[in-house]
């Protein structure tokens, strides 16, 4: 296994077959079954695929969201962008900081994003006010 290491401590392990696998510093598998992919931001938090689907998932061996959506954007370090069926606005604890789902996601850029629902244009900061 080929490991990368990432800024805080965790590995994120290749296998020669393409699969990967989110390890601990010292190597052991933190989830024993392996991802498509896995993506990491300079936080504590990784993003898996499986099945073609993104879930939110941390190095504690916690999988934060279910393996659900077709996207999972960064936008703070505990700020996740999420598409299903539409776009919502999850923390690390899975609670939807919004209330509520956006048709489409215009723009996101310096942290802020813009949305558009019912034909109404919606800003957001990085702290998930809407603006």
């Amino acid at each position: 296994m080929i490991f990368e290491r990432q800024m805080d401590g965790s590995k994120i392990g290749y296998e020669a077959n393409g699969q990967c696998y989110l390890c601990a510093s010292n190597g052991r598998k933190i989830f024993p079954e392996h991802f498509e992919e896995l993506k990491h931001n300079f936080s504590r938090f990784h993003i898996g695929k499986r099945n073609g689907k993104w879930a939110l998932l941390d190095t504690n061996g916690r999988v934060i969201t279910s393996f659900i959506y077709s996207q999972i954007l960064w936008l703070e370090p505990d700020i996740f962008l999420c598409q299903a069926e539409n776009w919502v606005v999850l923390n690390s604890w899975n609670s939807n900081l919004l209330k509520e789902g956006f048709t489409y996601l215009i723009s996101l850029s310096d942290g802020n994003a813009v949305f558009l629902k019912d034909r109404e244009y919606i800003f957001m900061n990085g702290h998930a006010q809407i603006f």
